[in-house]
């Protein structure tokens, strides 16, 4: 168990600005500590020191930022009981051992959330609140990646581009299939296995695409046979025409030097005569026997040839008789196959060589003959040189022939593979008819993949999300504990059952109905207060806080409240709080003297209970009572004065404090502190002076004799509350704070001492 001895030093904390305890000394903390301070004297903000303490930091989220932000200088010295100096929050020995009761607990733990004609919707409880925030960041963020539908927006996206996909399959098959005459397994499957094996494919023309096409449908062909080995024998080559022209050049003459044409008339005369040689054919003269014996004789020898002649001319009977086979070979060589009986591939050209090679049959012939005949000439004209023209030379059929067999062969060994071929047409159109949506394709496939893997990961953080957000909605709806405690002490402090409390299930949250209401109103600061209280009270029980070892701090609980509600607000802190052992120590800090004077009584008698001495004074170890003032806008703690101790009113206290001020203060100082002292002694002191008036205002325009405007300051605060009922006197209203100095403590004293000298005079004795 750890108590606190005394705050030796705060420094640069709002009007704590260099409080030293050194310097201005006060006894060590008690048990139970009551303190009395005017409105901006510093209670709040001492009471804040001792929240952060709990907490272990000065609060950092969102909604403390801006209010703390001018903490971050703050330095304190604070000991505790067993003589431990605490000058950091961070892991100090105070941390959950403090409850904090002040005007931001009650801001942060009594927020409206709804209005409805019937109730109120509030949420009570920081830590409520807290949750709720945190809800609805998960619901935020789960409801993010849903749609309206409650459908998660990724799957939605995953399903709109596979059906695009899908499509995209299914009216590919079908183009295909149609196209290529393909069964019905080939299907949006198929295409889907084909594009994940494509990768690349050659654009295809449109002849090529119908080509492809025609060669996948056709039925199966035979093989051609057409012997073409005679072809080559048969054909005149360049080299033999080129010989041939050279024969024909050449000019053989026979021995005996006789022309050719000569020997041919004699040779044609010779055969004239040969069967009737008695008398001469040309001349009809007769021919002696032995005449024509001798002539006979010298034309046999004019006649006769030599070997090599009649070599050149055997070799001239030859090439006649080979150019005439030739000649024979075309006539008789006949293609007798058509362009249909080719693969589809192949039909096209086909037809062209076949054309050329009927039209070039007779060409080559001609070509031929040409050259038999020149031979012919020849033959009777070897003395003679002939010429053979080149152009003569053709053999474009011969040539048609030989690209027609290797078109049949290519042919031949296509029909072998067939389906190969067929395949692989099918294959080259398919690829052709893919391709130009590959990018598409790949494109959503890409965007599938990462929105699979992207769906993995939503689906555990929401997953993480929905555990989380599960564990606070169990911690919210265990929040509903504490609604019969807060409704019972809101009942004590309102002497009547004000409020009916219920927790909405849906909302997490508390709806407030008025009880006998028909409908809700405004909740007022007041109520927020006693409901605030009530819950602050209820927590104290809680199983996170250990009362009996811990420290409970309560400041202004009986802000805005009306009169009638202190004694019952102070009825419920004696006996939850300061009720012997329910807590290790506790400080109370309060602006209202009758609440002050209550709490201050009833510890005074404690004190004379544990006191053996049965003295009626606070010099024990158990109750201790003190003030927080503040001069020059700085404040600091002192030891209650004898008037705090003991009066029953709080107008003497002020008028010593205002005296002193006047006294000790610097030449120019201001300050609301010292307004509102201003304010609550010139409220008293009229209440007495004119108790038939009920507010200020009435009351200063009333007093004898009447003060004439010299008295500005004073004119002015009552001016400003002119239109305020007051409910009492000693009930200080915050809302009317006015800075003041020196001259407005001395103009009220003059004031009091123009309206009753006489007990001006007995106050000023006393202090």
């Amino acid at each position: 168990m750890v108590a606190i001895k005394s705050i030796k030093e705060i420094k640069n904390f709002a009007s704590f600005e260099n409080f030293d305890a050194s310097i201005s000394p006060y006894k060590n903390f008690q048990k139970y500590n009551i303190f009395y301070g005017l409105n901006g004297s510093g209670k709040t903000t001492l009471s804040r020191l001792l929240s952060f303490l709990n907490v272990g930091k000065i609060p950092d989220d969102e909604e403390s930022k801006e209010q703390y932000q001018d903490f971050n200088q703050l330095k304190f010295k604070i000991e505790l009981d067993n003589d431990d100096i605490v000058t950091v929050f961070d892991n100090n020995q105070l941390i959950n051992k403090i409850r904090v009761f002040n005007s931001d607990f009650v801001s942060r733990n009594v927020k409206l959330e709804k209005a409805t004609t019937k109730s109120l919707i509030y949420n009570i409880s920081e830590k409520s609140d807290k949750l709720k925030t945190k809800r609805k960041y998960y619901e935020k963020n789960i409801s993010y990646w849903h749609n309206k539908d409650n459908q998660l927006i990724i799957d939605k996206n995953i399903e709109e581009k596979d059906k695009i996909l899908q499509n995209k399959y299914q009216d590919l098959a079908r183009e295909i299939k149609y196209l290529l005459n393909l069964s019905n397994s080939f299907n949006k499957n198929s295409v889907k296995d084909l594009f994940n094996q494509l990768t690349q494919c050659k654009e295809l023309s449109d002849e090529e695409f119908q080509k492809f096409v025609a060669i996948s449908k056709q039925d199966e062909k035979y093989l051609l046979d057409i012997n073409f080995d005679n072809l080559s024998v048969n054909s005149l080559k360049k080299d033999e025409f080129d010989e041939l022209k050279k024969i024909l050049l050449t000019k053989k003459t026979r021995n005996t030097g006789e022309k050719e044409t000569v020997i041919n008339w004699i040779s044609d005369g010779l055969k004239i005569h040969q069967n009737d040689h008695t008398k001469c054919k040309f001349c009809s003269q007769e021919i002696h026997h032995d005449f024509w014996k001798t002539r006979l004789s010298e034309i046999e020898q004019i006649l006769k040839k030599d070997i090599e002649f009649e070599t050149f001319e055997q070799n001239i009977r030859q090439i006649i008789n080979r150019l005439d086979n030739k000649i024979r070979f075309i006539d008789t060589f006949d293609v007798n196959i058509t362009s249909n009986q080719f693969l589809i591939q192949y039909q096209k050209q086909a037809e062209l060589i076949l054309c050329k090679i009927k039209e070039l049959k007779s060409q080559s012939r001609q070509s031929l003959e040409i050259i038999k005949s020149l031979f012919e000439k020849k033959l009777f004209q070897l003395d003679e040189a002939i010429v053979l023209e080149d152009s003569v030379f053709d053999l474009s059929y011969f040539s048609e022939c030989k690209k027609l067999n290797l078109l049949i062969q290519s042919n031949n060994i296509e029909c072998n593979e067939l389906s190969k071929i067929k395949e692989d047409a099918k294959n080259k159109i398919i690829s052709s008819i893919l391709f130009p949506h590959m990018g598409e394709v790949a494109r959503i496939k890409s965007y599938l993949a990462k929105a699979n893997t992207t769906k993995v990961m939503i689906a555990d953080r929401i997953s993480n999300y929905q555990i989380k957000l599960a564990t606070i909605i169990k911690e919210l709806n265990n929040q509903k504990v504490a609604i019969n405690e807060i409704e019972n002490i809101c009942e004590q402090i309102f002497g009547y059952k004000k409020f009916s409390f219920t927790f909405d299930e849906n909302l997490k949250s508390y709806k407030i109905t008025r009880t006998g209401k028909t409908s809700a109103r405004n909740i007022s600061e007041g109520e927020q207060t006693v409901i605030a209280f009530a819950y602050f009270i209820a927590c104290l029980k809680e199983g996170n806080f250990n009362r009996e070892e811990g420290i409970v701090v309560i400041d202004d609980p009986v802000s805005s409240l009306d009169q009638q509600y202190l004694f019952n607000i102070y009825v419920v802190l004696m006996r939850e709080v300061l009720k012997e052992n329910l807590c290790s120590q506790a400080f109370i800090l309060t602006h209202n003297f009758y609440f002050f004077r209550k709490v201050r009584n009833c510890l005074k008698n404690i004190s004379k209970l544990k006191d053996e001495t049965k003295k009626q004074t606070y010099e024990n170890t158990y109750v201790s009572v003190y003030s927080i003032e503040k001069t020059n806008g700085k404040s600091v703690i002192k030891d209650a004065s004898k008037y705090l101790l003991n009066y029953e009113t709080e107008y003497l206290h002020l008028i010593r404090k205002l005296n002193k001020d006047l006294v000790e203060a610097d030449n120019e100082f201001s300050d609301v502190g010292v307004g509102n002292a201003i304010r609550q002694v010139l409220e008293i002191f009229l209440s007495f002076k004119c108790p038939d008036k009920n507010n200020l205002f009435t009351r200063f325009q009333n007093v004898t004799p009447k003060p004439d405007k010299k008295f500005k300051y004073l004119y002015d605060l009552v001016n400003s509350m002119s239109h305020t009922d007051e409910i009492d006197t000693e009930v200080v209203n915050g809302a009317y704070k006015r800075i003041a100095g020196k001259s407005d403590i001395q103009e009220l004293f003059d004031f009091i001492k123009e309206i009753d000298a006489e007990h001006y005079e007995k106050i000023k004795k006393i202090v």
